[in-house]
Formats: C-alpha cells, sequence, structure tokens
C-alpha cells in the first residue's frame, strides 16, 4: 500500500511540479504538496466504483462509523 501512494506521488505532483518550476526551499515544495493532498482528499471526486463521485474524504467520513462497528465486533466488544 506504502509503495502505490509513493508512486502516486511521485506521477502525479513531483514530477509535474518540478517540470513548471524551481524549487528555493523545501518549505515551498512541501507548501505545494500539502495543496496538492489536500485537492486530492478533499475536492476531486474519487474515481471508485462504489464512492459515487464523492470525494475520498468524504467516503472515507461515511464509512467510519461502519468500519468501526465492523472492528467493535471483531475485536468482541461490539454490542
Amino acid at each position: 500500500m506504502c509503495e502505490a501512494l509513493h508512486q502516486l506521488v511521485l506521477n502525479d505532483f513531483y514530477r509535474v511540479a518540478f517540470r513548471k518550476r524551481a524549487y528555493a526551499s523545501l518549505e515551498e515544495l512541501e507548501r505545494d504538496l500539502a495543496t496538492w493532498l489536500q485537492h486530492y482528499n478533499e475536492s476531486r471526486p474519487h474515481p471508485g466504483r462504489w464512492c459515487y463521485g464523492k470525494t475520498p474524504m468524504q467516503t472515507f467520513l461515511d464509512s467510519r462509523e461502519l468500519a468501526v462497528r465492523a472492528v467493535q465486533q471483531a475485536s468482541g466488544l461490539g454490542a
């Protein structure tokens, strides 16, 4: 999973960003990366089949309660 995230960030952010500008500091690069991550998670629609065009953050928030209940049941803590 980690490798997939690294590949995504490399292809979709770093390669594009470094073609657009030369960064004078790490802070500038980090600021642009944070902006990109926020857009990636909170603005763009998730292309997944069962996400119905929601953003990744909205998909996460909508399924969080269900996931917590599933973990509680699996660990014997659920009602």
